[in-house]
């Protein structure tokens, strides 16, 4: 018996073979299969209440997905034609993708704050870092700080043809009920903006895809002034709801670090490490008021937010490269 085919191996590898033969006498493909699975990663990512929870997931479908591989390597005669039960494209990038450089938080005990930063500075500690800053006052010379609220982007996008604009372009009803931007818009009454005790929570976020909105808030707006030079800002993402809970803790699928200025209230971001990075770094957490701007790498840092009691929470980002 050859050496790496040790008996654990060989159960192993027969209980995959007899799950996938099952799987195509009950008129599945393999398609088909990586999307119920991906199905059910996704659920899980947007449900799970702690990461530890989420480490057991990782690292179980690691290791399948792992034994799947080397099953195939080591008996490429015998599958040579045979695909493997779970198609890796089918898989969330936060499974699938490298491990991340635990150096980016291992020494980080709160989110490193700053009342100024200069562009050089900035470039070398956390542009492409991964590391995360919060910077106070940044945008102290932004209109958008008197001039736009909640009732000013709701008129400005429902006198646009908002349908179309945002037909191709991401919203994010989180734990409320709205099905589009434009049902947000419509069903969020200024009862609903009531900040008392006891009043509804609701919180939505969303790109912009309108030129003429980007217009109108880029002329409220900056490019942050510690961005490098030649760095350039992409879709303006907006975030707006009343105290509670924000956005639950999630991971985003971007390719670029991104920052995120409060426009109005107060709202405290909770960052976590991914799994890997558990045994050396920790949660921190840090608050963002009006002027302030947090830069983080979101599809490197699991993170969620908190609305304040006070205000309503404004807030404008985009990625940066």
């Amino acid at each position: 018996m050859n050496a790496d085919k040790t008996p654990a191996f060989l159960k192993l590898e027969t209980k995959l073979k007899n799950l996938r033969q099952q799987a195509i006498k009950d008129d599945f493909n393999p398609d088909q299969i990586g999307e119920t699975f991906y199905n059910c990663i996704e659920r899980f990512d947007v449900q799970k209440s702690n990461s530890n929870c989420l480490l057991i997931c990782l690292v179980g479908v690691g290791i399948a997905v792992a034994l799947c591989g080397v099953a195939l390597n080591s008996i490429q005669s015998s599958l040579h034609h045979e695909p493997c039960l779970i198609n890796k494209d089918t898989l969330p990038p936060s499974l699938i993708g490298p491990i991340t450089d635990c150096s980016m938080c291992e020494d980080l005990l709160s989110i490193p704050l700053y009342d100024a930063i200069t562009k050089e500075e900035f470039e070398m500690r956390h542009a492409y870092t991964n590391r995360p800053a919060l910077i106070r006052n940044a945008i102290q010379n932004w209109t958008a700080l008197t001039q736009l609220d909640f009732n000013y982007l709701k008129e400005m996008y429902l006198s646009s043809n908002i349908d179309d604009i945002q037909e191709n372009c991401a919203f994010f009803a989180y734990r409320t009920d709205f099905l589009s931007l434009k049902d947000a818009f419509e069903s969020i009454t200024p009862e609903m903006q009531n900040l008392e005790d006891g009043a509804p929570n609701w919180y939505i976020g969303w790109s912009n895809c309108d030129e003429h909105i980007r217009t109108m808030i880029k002329q409220m707006t900056q490019k942050p002034y510690f961005l490098p030079e030649r760095s350039v800002c992409y879709s303006t993402w907006i975030f707006v709801g009343t105290p509670g809970i924000g956005a639950g803790i999630h991971i985003d699928s971007v390719e670029l670090p991104s920052w995120q200025a409060q426009i109005m209230g107060s709202k405290t971001w909770t960052l976590t490490p991914p799994p890997e990075c558990e045994n050396v770094c920790q949660t921190i957490s840090a608050t963002l008021n009006p002027g302030d701007i947090i830069v983080v790498n979101t599809n490197q840092w699991y993170h969620s937010t908190l609305v304040h009691k006070g205000s309503i929470s404004l807030s404008i980002g985009s990625e940066y490269d």
